[in-house]
């Protein structure tokens, strides 16, 4: 939900119209997809994961679903008229083919919107001690085979492709109440456990969750991640 406000922006700026057909890259359990639904009814989706795939069938009617690999999608040239993916490209290992293989399936004006990139080389942790969850998540997304740097590079891989033109690359900014509640913290530190129990010990990682929950529940806690969002459109011909 953090992102939305980007997200609505971008889909703001690209005038999406009820005769717009739209396609998700990567569409995973849905999160996205189910508010693309809403917009008109040729929005469609395709995730590798054919798990994924039927979550979305079960849990939303309107969209056109299809377990499919990104680096070949089962759509003819010119197909659609937007395009979009979100915390997709920093687990692709090539993602200007990905970039290439949407910019066939787009038609002449179409448009591409990156929602959600990150950037963990810009994370910001505070208090200081917890500075070291940062570095291991870093290491733990390397070890998944993700590109925990890709926000910052989104601006040169699609400069690489000339049939783009008025391209706009921003940063979400940082919001967050001073005191999170509890149940978003579970949560958060679950994923977290996940993420780092290979990377960091038992111990380690729980002293810094304690340390964590105290700056939380002092309201000094403060951890903000670069998470960068694009919006270009292919050249008229």
């Amino acid at each position: 939900s953090w992102t939305s406000p980007a997200r609505h922006y971008l889909l703001e700026k690209a005038k999406v119209t009820l005769q717009d057909r739209i396609l998700e890259v990567g569409c995973g359990t849905g999160a996205i997809l189910g508010e693309l639904a809403e917009l008109n009814d040729l929005s469609f989706g395709i995730d590798v994961s054919q798990k994924y795939v039927e979550y979305c069938q079960k849990n939303f009617e309107k969209p056109h679903l299809a377990a499919a690999d990104a680096y070949h999608l089962p759509f003819s040239d010119s197909r659609f008229d937007l395009v979009c993916c979100h915390y997709f490209l920093l687990w692709i290992e090539r993602p200007e083919q990905i970039i290439a293989e949407i910019r066939r399936v787009l038609k002449s004006g179409g448009k591409l919107l990156i929602f959600a990139e990150p950037d963990y080389g810009g994370r910001i942790d505070h208090p200081p001690a917890l500075e070291s969850l940062g570095l291991a998540q870093i290491e733990s997304l390397k070890l998944q085979g993700a590109d925990p740097f890709m926000g910052r590079k989104l601006a040169g891989l699609i400069s690489a492709f000339p049939e783009f033109h008025h391209t706009e690359i921003g940063i979400m900014g940082y919001q967050a109440g001073l005191k999170q509640d509890q149940a978003f913290w579970e949560s958060e530190w679950q994923i977290l456990t996940q993420d780092l129990s290979g990377v960091l010990a038992p111990t380690e990682l729980d002293r810094l969750r304690q340390i964590d929950q105290a700056a939380r529940q002092t309201g000094s806690r403060v951890l903000y991640v670069p998470t960068f969002f694009l919006f270009t459109e292919v050249k008229k011909e």
